[in-house]
């Protein structure tokens, strides 16, 4: 056991521990880091203040710190792992530090990076005694936070990737928390209502997921209709059709793709729920969506009138900076949400000869539905 566990960690080194690379329990570990890193840096801009922060961090979990110095600018830090000889007979020396806690601490690395402090959280000390630590500005030029970065997304990756990637990585906790939060306040039931669905009807929804809303799309458009469900990321595609597989329906099918470029030409409807937020440009997509269906329906988090939905709509989207690709600043998160859900609605509202509007959950979700007139309908068939 000890052999694998070595072999183990000198391929995770050759990874570099991207969030990406990471299997599902350690990205959880990541993004707890992440999360966490938010509370425990608030207001540290530089590296002695972040330093500090570290490592109150390291003694809170009763990590010894020896010796702390500054080295041209930067501080390191030396201290001493408690957790060096737990496990160690069965998996290897440092198996919690290195594989499993560190996973926490990487993500106070991403955290620190996308603004500017550049992290050096310790790596390769299997065999010593003692680790470092090192804290600096991640370049002269970066004076954070009055320069932020631009964007938080994953370095060199697009659009496409980060969802991906992010996605992909929690779809099986995503489609149980979807299951399980389908009913709450009523906004998928409410989306198929705005539908208009009849039996025999064709309809597409954007980002379906796993397909959490497939149950109730296919009793609106019943045994003659037909119900596509389109996503980029493969391991929601892989959940959706376990699921249609389970449930013996021969009138729904998955396509993996990008709903920026629908691979339909003309269907009865359209939906995507929490899908335009991620868009840069929700509105050139949406009226896209148009020129296919009759009706479209899009849910959106949008900020609202109560001040405590907002404050918890504000941290969620912060929490997920990356998926939807906000700046460093944290003003901006909810404006961002506000901008990208009246895109949305100013396509419908220049595509569609109708529109309904209807708002749930305090407020925080805003449902969109866009109607053409039967006679253009006809035409567009």
């Amino acid at each position: 056991m000890a052999a694998v566990s070595q072999w183990y960690h000198r391929v995770r080194s050759l990874l570099e521990d991207t969030p990406q690379e990471l299997t599902f329990f350690e990205r959880m570990l990541h993004d707890f880091g992440y999360a966490l890193a938010h509370g425990l840096f608030l207001g540290a801009r530089t590296p002695e203040a972040v330093a500090r922060r570290l490592r109150v961090a390291y003694q809170a979990v009763g990590v010894r710190i020896d010796e702390t110095m500054r080295d041209g600018g930067a501080e390191r830090t030396r201290f001493t792992c408690p957790y060096r000889d737990i496990r160690s007979e069965q998996c290897g020396d440092r198996w919690v530090c290195h594989e499993k806690l560190d996973r926490v601490d990487d993500g106070y690395v991403t955290y620190l990076g996308e603004r500017g402090i550049d992290y050096q959280r310790p790596r390769a000390c299997n065999n010593a005694t003692q680790c470092h630590s090192t804290v600096a500005r991640e370049s002269p030029e970066r004076k954070w936070p009055h320069m932020p970065p631009t964007t938080v997304a994953t370095t060199n990756t697009s659009r496409l990737e980060r969802i991906r990637a992010d996605y992909g990585t929690w779809a099986p906790a995503y489609d149980w928390f979807a299951r399980a939060t389908a009913s709450i306040g009523g906004i998928r039931a409410a989306c198929v209502d705005q539908l208009n669905l009849e039996p025999g009807a064709t309809v597409v929804e954007f980002g379906c997921g796993p397909g959490v809303n497939f149950p109730a799309l296919r009793a609106a458009v019943g045994s003659t209709g037909r119900v596509i469900g389109i996503d980029v990321t493969k391991p929601m595609i892989d959940r959706a059709r376990s699921l249609i597989a389970r449930r013996d329906w021969d009138n729904v099918e998955v396509i993996c793709a990008d709903a920026t470029t629908p691979p339909i030409d003309s269907v009865d409807a359209v939906v995507a729920t929490f899908v335009t937020s991620l868009f840069d440009n929700p509105q050139v997509v949406v009226s896209e969506w148009c020129h296919t269906a009759e009706t479209v329906v899009v849910a959106n988090f949008v900020p609202g009138e109560n001040a405590i939905a907002n404050v918890g709509l504000w941290a969620f989207t912060r929490l997920n900076a990356r998926l939807f690709d906000l700046a460093s600043d944290t003003n901006n998160a909810l404006t961002q949400l506000a901008t990208r859900t009246a895109a949305s609605r100013h396509a419908l509202e220049t595509q569609m000869d109708s529109i309904v509007t209807t708002r749930h959950l305090f407020g925080t979700i805003v449902i969109h539905a866009g109607r053409e007139s039967t006679n253009e309908a006809h035409e567009k068939q």
